[in-house]
């Protein structure tokens, strides 16, 4: 009998490539089809800037298994997990990706390389570029970000593979004929600067994604001479408010995706687009810079979103946001539009629905609602004003939608009965809004539920599908929730103040829950007996007691803990992550604590406390990482050379210097074997204490990052910090009394 391994691997691929990247998470633990799921989640892998703060130096985000903290991580992982072969590597830091020239493992020679130039940097980007030249492995894709630098840094060996070029916030640079040549592949293109509409023709023909900003045409209708295989098209249009214009791209025959946005807030009804027919994915900022039939003029369209916001590929902002007309959508303009019954996803403003402004009480909106088509799956309602939406499911039933959302603002009332294959719905209500209903809902597995327009207890009966519950907002009388298999519940920003039995109860499922930012001074309540994950910042906890010993995630930050006595805080000895910055905590406090019977603990967060003398014996010996920055610590009682797992210290914004100094109190060593980064600040009073924690650190193995100003510590070029902008010596690039073999070394270290 054929096996699921029997399949082609292009078929496998196929089939694996509809799953997010959460669901191919939940497959890695499947013996069966792991490899197959571990392939496709780090098809794209993704190292992280070097100069990460020391925050995100904890173990990746759960929804972000393909994010690495730098190069040789991701090498550990693809030598232990053979099967796992990435096809591209994105550096966020170009200069990260220098120690793969002269040690690249055989398997990534055939990976693709991205760059990114994030930061400004001593020496400009050609001379990085040029170090690239004869790596082992190929470049297809640029991104400039903020940064001085554009396409002529480029050396020709490496524009010959360029597939993707971006070009954002530099100067601004015309494809000229001759660098027609320069870029034989490019198919993708970015440039963030505007021009002027005639040079469109001077673009590459052969690309298939754009990504521009066009300067002003003649009055009257003018056609864009666009590179004619475009599959994508993002323009912005500057208009200055003209009168009228008409802009024509219906020839594009290949168009599949196409966003729209101008700088026009006057005259919107005599600006108008022409696009082709084959258009699949439409967004653009106002519903009126089109043909309102577009059953007519776009009969395959399957996305379709009215949006103020201006999204680039990357899913980076571009400068220019301006709201919408408040008469824009005034009139009958909602009746007069009409969608094909091809659009699956639709995200439309308030004002295309019946409504009232909640501030001004004025009438309801459009004289006729917008007709949604029936084949509508994902429907979401957005605006800039507050308004009381009217969504009539009697007239408009929606029978395959399954994804219902209301933007902040929006309150809503529902007539009729939400459709039964709802699988998410968000929204605001006013009024009850059919609550009593959400059990029907069998197929529903996330509800979000914010702000109420009144307060009321929430105990209605959920459906057994629904998995993650948000209740945001709310001024709680009592809350018992009845979903027997919820795992994630999120009651932020819900005034509680004390949490007991008698009025907190929830399902015991949960696996995590979030209550930041609810008043709550004391907590007596029985917590779901699986739970893992607590979020309880922001609130007036002076002590924490009475937490469920299945904790694996606390963080009461910004609290009040340490405050007076302080006593009967204990926290769950199998904890693995806890974060308690932003007390009150003293040292005697943290003497009296149980950290040190913690023993699974890895990552410790105590910054903006008021220690002075620390000692690190209150700790225990499973840490990975501490962070205590900004903590009035200026004297280590004992060091962490114990600490066999440590790799991680933040200790900046602390008065150290004297205690690290020549005459310091500093004799021996402070820190473990296995140290990788040291986070001390940027201060020159560290200059002497930087050479003497560098002296310590130089010969430890693993050892990666001191952030401290270059000339403190010369002989390797440690990166400096300006501005709040990380930049690189010239020793770095540049340096020639080396061999390049410990060149290699000595950055692979820095990385």
């Amino acid at each position: 009998m054929a096996t699921f391994d029997d399949l082609p691997e292009e078929i496998i691929e196929l089939i694996f490539s509809y799953l997010s990247n959460e669901e191919l998470e939940e497959l890695i633990d499947n013996s069966i089809l792991v490899n197959h799921a571990s392939r496709l989640l780090y098809s794209l892998v993704i190292i992280e800037s070097s100069q990460t703060n020391p925050r995100y130096d904890i173990e990746p985000l759960k929804d972000t298994p393909n994010y690495f903290r730098s190069l040789s991580e991701l090498i550990d992982l693809l030598k232990c997990n053979p099967y796992i072969l990435p096809k591209r590597i994105r550096f966020e830091n170009a200069v990260d990706a220098l120690p793969l020239i002269d040690s690249c493992p055989e398997f990534l020679r055939e990976v693709k390389v991205e760059l990114r130039f994030r930061y400004r940097m001593t020496q400009r980007p050609e001379k990085v570029l040029a170090r690239f030249v004869n790596a082992p492995f190929k470049i297809d894709s640029i991104k400039f970000g903020s940064v001085t630098g554009d396409a002529r840094d480029i050396p020709s060996e490496l524009a010959k593979y360029i597939t993707s070029l971006s070009m954002e916030d530099t100067y601004f640079f015309v494809f000229e004929q001759r660098h027609h040549n320069k870029f034989p592949n490019l198919a993708l293109l970015f440039i963030s600067r505007d021009f002027p509409y005639e040079d469109l023709q001077a673009l590459p023909k052969q690309l298939k994604s754009l990504s521009c900003v066009v300067q002003q045409a003649q009055a009257g209708e003018v056609q864009f001479d666009l590179p004619p295989g475009l599959e994508l098209l993002q323009i912005r249009y500057h208009t200055n408010n003209a009168p009228e214009y008409v802009v024509d791209i219906s020839q594009l025959g290949r168009l599949r995706n196409l966003w729209l946005s101008d700088d026009c807030d006057v005259h919107r009804k005599s600006h108008i687009w022409k696009v082709p027919a084959c258009l699949k994915s439409l967004l653009m900022k106002s519903g009126r810079m089109v043909d309102s039939d577009l059953a007519t003029t776009c009969p395959q369209l399957l996305e379709l979103h009215f949006r103020e916001n201006w999204f680039d590929i990357y899913e980076d902002i571009i400068p220019g946001y301006e709201p919408h007309d408040p008469n824009e959508y005034d009139g009958d303009f909602a009746s007069s539009l009409k969608l094909p019954q091809t659009i699956r996803r639709l995200s439309i403003p308030s004002r295309l629905l019946p409504f009232v402004e909640v501030n001004t009480g004025s009438d309801t909106g459009s004289s006729e609602a917008l007709k949604i088509p029936s084949s509508v799956v994902e429907l979401n309602i957005d605006d800039t004003v507050s308004t009381v939406v009217v969504l009539d499911f009697e007239k408009n039933p929606l029978p395959n939608l399954s994804v219902l959302a209301f933007g902040k603002r929006i309150w809503v009332a529902i007539v009729g009965s939400f459709p039964k294959t709802l699988t998410k719905l968000t929204l605001q209500p006013y009024g009850p809004c059919g609550f009593t209903e959400l059990k029907s809902l069998t197929q529903l597995t996330n509800l979000v539920i914010r702000n109420p327009f009144e307060d009321r207890d929430f105990t209605y009966d959920l459906p057994r599908s629904l998995k993650r519950l948000e209740l945001l907002e709310w001024n709680f009388r009592k809350i018992h929730i009845k979903a027997p298999n919820l795992v994630s519940l999120n009651l932020d920003a819900s005034d509680f103040k004390v949490l007991d039995n008698d009025r907190f109860i929830i399902p015991n499922s949960v696996r995590e829950l979030s209550l930041i930012g609810s008043e709550i001074s004391r907590i007596d309540v029985n917590f779901p007996p699986n739970l893992q994950l607590l979020d309880l910042e922001s609130n007036k906890l002076t002590s924490t007691d009475n937490l469920p010993c299945t904790l694996r995630r606390l963080n009461c930050s910004c609290n009040l803990l340490g405050k007076g006595d302080g006593g009967g805080s204990v926290f769950p000895t199998g904890l693995e992550y806890l974060e308690i910055s932003h007390n009150m905590l003293t040292t005697r406090w943290l003497a009296r604590l149980n950290l040190s019977k913690c023993m699974n603990l890895k990552s410790l967060h105590m910054d903006q406390n008021k220690f002075t003398i620390f000692n690190t014996s209150y700790l225990p010996e499973s840490l990975k990482l501490l962070s205590m920055e900004s903590s009035a610590i200026d004297v280590f009682d004992n060091d962490f050379r114990r600490f066999k797992k440590f790799e991680v210290l933040s200790l900046r914004c602390n008065d150290l210097f004297r205690y690290f100094g020549p005459s310091g109190r500093l004799t021996g060593f402070l820190f473990g074997e296995n140290t990788k980064r040291l986070f001390v600040g940027n201060f020159y009073a560290w200059e002497k204490p930087a050479e003497k924690i560098f002296s310590e650190l130089r010969n430890r193995p693993n050892f990666e990052l001191i952030d401290v100003f270059g000339n403190m510590v010369p002989e390797l070029g440690i990166r400096e910090e300006k501005e709040h902008e990380w930049e690189y010596s010239d020793e770095e690039i540049t340096d020639t009394s080396d061999s390049d073999e410990e060149r290699a070394r000595k950055i692979q270290r820095l990385h």
